[in-house]
């Protein structure tokens, strides 16, 4: 699953990476929850734009189908399985016709152990930029109540990110930004641009128990788990004996 990321690059970078015409305008966040606004990334649907022009938009994290009868059927639909994406009836239709792009440069996760789960966060080299492939919704009960929402898919997880869990977020290489974010691609070949690509190139960094806290959303939530004060000492011959 993917549940928390981070997005702390500059407005000109992502417009730059993104090729966006406007540069947007957000500040940095470092820990991004379901609920909250994201930035996606989709198509320009003014007509009059009609040479594929990308736009920046913010949008609520959890997905909520057109049909759904309450604003928030769709809290827990912030992230759709890659395997069934296709299928399900609360995506089937959002994936064929409206694919997006969530802008990160990180992500977090858990990884199970004794005494708890520890957060790691994971990214790419030198924290560059990337795309989780996304779906988005729009929501209105005919009473004036509009909401415009996303969810990320997620897959099974590859390289270092299958040491922390078995999910993560899809991410696309850049060469697929554009037919994934066509609503003219058929669905079978938007499925086949989700391969592991750059995610086998992600690291994985274990971090403090502060980004447990969805209200704490600051540079400290990258800081490093630190290690314990004594470390155990090396282990007696008797011992590695037994």
């Amino acid at each position: 699953m993917c549940g928390r990321f981070t997005l702390s690059k500059s407005g000109s970078e992502i417009a730059a990476h993104f090729g966006l015409r406007a540069v947007p305008a957000f500040a940095p966040r470092y820990n991004v929850a379901p609920g909250q606004d994201v930035a996606v990334v989709r198509l320009e649907t003014d007509p009059t734009q009609a040479d594929g022009a990308r736009q920046l938009e913010l949008r609520r994290w959890g997905l909520l189908p057109s049909w759904a009868k309450q604003p928030n059927d769709g809290a827990r639909l912030f992230n759709a399985r890659l395997e069934t994406v296709d299928t399900k009836p609360s995506f089937r239709a959002a994936f064929k016709r409206r694919r997006a792009l969530v802008p990160a440069d990180g992500y977090y996760e858990w990884q199970a152990a004794r005494g708890g789960k520890l957060p790691h966060h994971l990214a790419l080299p030198e924290g560059a930029l990337f795309a989780m492939a996304a779906i988005y919704e729009h929501w209105d009960d005919g009473q004036g109540q509009e909401l415009e929402t996303v969810a990320l898919l997620t897959c099974e997880a590859v390289g270092a990110s299958r040491d922390v869990h078995t999910r993560m977020p899809v991410l696309l290489s850049p060469s697929a930004y554009t037919a994934w974010l066509d609503p003219a691609t058929d669905p079978a070949d938007a499925l086949a641009l989700c391969e592991p690509g750059i995610a086998l190139g992600l690291e994985a960094r274990r971090v403090g128990k502060r980004v447990n806290n969805v209200s704490n959303d600051d540079p400290g939530c990258l800081e490093l788990e630190p290690l314990p004060l004594f470390a155990p000492g090396p282990l007696s011959g008797q011992e590695i004996d037994d």
